[in-house]
């Protein structure tokens, strides 16, 4: 079941196309999902794809799916860096970026710097914030504030990204083949 959701939520990360993804998986037991996230992390951690549980009420699990490196570089870049220091985060770490990510994500539904996490456009992350979700020019993956035949150019190659892996799935690729290494 994991497996389609990493494909139907997280095919441009494991393309190497976007930084990372987020998604809700329906779990029963914390334990369980825990174990399927281990082991997936086996498989794909070698390719530079890592998944993560930010939160489990009881009944769904918060999974991230993200490639290291690229978060890593994103998170060190000065503008970006400065943004998050305003929400408690220490930039340097990225283990301690994301354990802080996941307390937010506990202590409130969608801490919106968490566009800085999924590789949005830091200018729409902030644009977001200040507008409180409103004035928008383009809505798909994010509310895109500038940029607006960028942000379609981005949105349209992700759906293109998406059916391209779930066809090749569908035809009998794993997404251990369909992850690239590296980026």
């Amino acid at each position: 079941m994991l497996e389609h959701l990493l494909l139907r939520h997280a095919s441009p990360t494991l393309a190497g196309i976007k930084t990372a993804n987020l998604f809700s998986c329906s779990a029963d037991c914390e334990k369980e999902i825990s174990s399927c996230i281990r082991n997936w992390n086996q498989v794909l951690n070698p390719k530079g794809v890592y998944l993560k549980m930010l939160r489990y009420d009881g009944k769904s699990a918060l999974l991230y799916c993200y490639r290291q490196r690229r978060l890593q570089a994103e998170l060190l870049d000065a503008a970006r860096s400065e943004f998050l220091r305003r929400f408690g985060y220490d930039c340097h770490c990225i283990d301690s970026c994301l354990a802080h990510l996941k307390t937010r994500i506990e202590a409130e539904p969608f801490p919106h710097e968490i566009g800085v996490f999924l590789g949005y456009p830091l200018h729409d992350i902030q644009a977001f914030i200040v507008n409180k979700g409103q004035n928008y020019k383009v809505c798909g993956h994010w509310k895109a504030y500038e940029n607006v035949p960028q942000a379609q150019k981005t949105f349209a190659l992700y759906k293109k990204c998406t059916k391209a892996y779930c066809d090749q799935f569908a035809k009998g690729k794993a997404i251990t083949q369909l992850a690239v290494a590296g980026k």
